[in-house]
């Protein structure tokens, strides 16, 4: 199976930088690599810089992304300072693979799950704790 994972993390430009993206989805596509999956990461500052700061320019970007990779599953680690461009790279998935398969990850589908699920229609399933061993 083919994977993307999607780091939506709000960076301070003095304080992050790529280098300094969270552990999680590194460690995920770690051991998804390790099982003979593929495994591919998409940052949000990687789509900001291409996009130029404009949020259209952005979804395009991450659309040629998922049309590149051709992923079975986008998995977005989500926190709440993250929601709302969460659900705009989920569409912007969805409208360009129909069946790729959408899930949530980290600190707030975590909390919850439920709300994570009503307010995001493109959103297909949540993972709650550690998501190596569900994917």
């Amino acid at each position: 199976m083919r994977f993307l994972l999607g780091d939506l993390s709000v960076g301070h430009p003095m304080f992050r930088v790529s280098s300094s993206m969270p552990v999680l989805l590194p460690q995920v596509a770690s051991v998804l690599q390790a099982n003979v999956h593929e495994a591919a990461i998409v940052e949000r500052d990687a789509l900001a810089r291409a996009g130029r700061g404009d949020s259209h320019r952005i979804r395009e970007s991450f659309k040629a992304c998922v049309l590149q990779e051709r992923p079975d599953f986008v998995v977005f680690d989500i926190r709440d300072e993250s929601w709302a461009y969460a659900l705009e790279m989920m569409a912007a998935a969805k409208s360009v693979l129909n069946n790729v398969r959408v899930l949530a990850v980290g600190r707030l589908p975590a909390l919850c799950p439920g709300e994570c699920l009503e307010n995001a229609p493109e959103l297909d399933g949540v993972i709650v704790g550690e998501p190596e061993l569900p994917l």
